[in-house]
């Protein structure tokens, strides 16, 4: 008989433990939304912690994302000079480091925005890394074709080019002994002051990379380079 008991005892343990879950679970449904809010606030108290619910849908992971924007530091035409190669320095760039007052975040650089002033319909670009000891390095040349002399040509890149936070791009000026032209403005836009460079081609690196003082090349990179929107700067729009 007394295995019989135990069983018994057993069988009355599961039901009474099936019965008290079936009584939370009538419980839970009778609750208000503010009960359960009261019962979730007491909860978290005890563990310690907040517990929040997952980021559902396009928010998921959102912080990890770079944003997708052009980092433009001229206001536009008409050009206030114009650089064609100016003792030797035949790449003409700006350094690229922030935008409206926030930092940039490595990404890919797809295309570019410049206003040439003469130009046979073919324009080289650079993209180099930033300049140390008045060296950089080349990362990308990129020959672009029907491009058009006195305007904003707007070109995506055939292929994206890996960047850091800091990186510069630029026009090959004078190129091959011609009169290629890059337009400068003295000005900046929404304070971001200026961020011209020029220097030598030398195969895979650029050499006496220097500022021009008070200039801006009206040369623009867009890309992911942009920091995600929850960490921005109220500055930036």
């Amino acid at each position: 008989m007394k295995p019989v008991f135990a069983g018994a005892v057993a069988l009355g343990v599961g039901v009474a433990l099936v019965g008290g879950v079936v009584a939370v679970q009538a419980a839970r449904k009778v609750m208000t939304k503010e009960e359960r809010a009261q019962v979730r606030l007491e909860r978290q108290a005890r563990l310690g912690k907040h517990l929040g619910k997952p980021v559902q849908g396009a928010q998921a992971g959102r912080s990890t994302k770079n944003l997708v924007g052009t980092i433009t530091y001229d206001p536009g035409a008409p050009p206030d000079a114009f650089m064609s190669e100016p003792g030797g320095n035949n790449i003409i760039a700006n350094r690229f480091s922030s935008a409206l007052g926030g930092p940039l975040r490595p990404g890919n650089l797809t295309g570019v925005t410049f206003f040439p002033g003469i130009v046979n319909g073919t324009v080289i670009v650079s993209v180099l890394g930033p300049p140390a000891g008045g060296v950089a390095p080349i990362l990308a040349i990129t020959y672009l074709i029907g491009i058009v002399g006195n305007q904003f040509n707007t070109v995506n890149l055939a292929a994206p080019v890996a960047v850091g936070a800091d990186f510069m791009a630029g026009q090959y000026v004078g190129a091959f002994g011609g009169t290629d032209q890059a337009a400068l403005r003295s000005a900046s836009v929404a304070g971001q002051g200026f961020h011209a460079h020029q220097m030598n081609f030398a195969g895979t690196v650029a050499t006496g990379v220097v500022p021009l003082a008070g200039q801006n090349v009206m040369f623009r990179a867009t890309g992911n380079l942009l920091v995600p929107v929850e960490l921005m700067d109220f500055k930036i729009q």
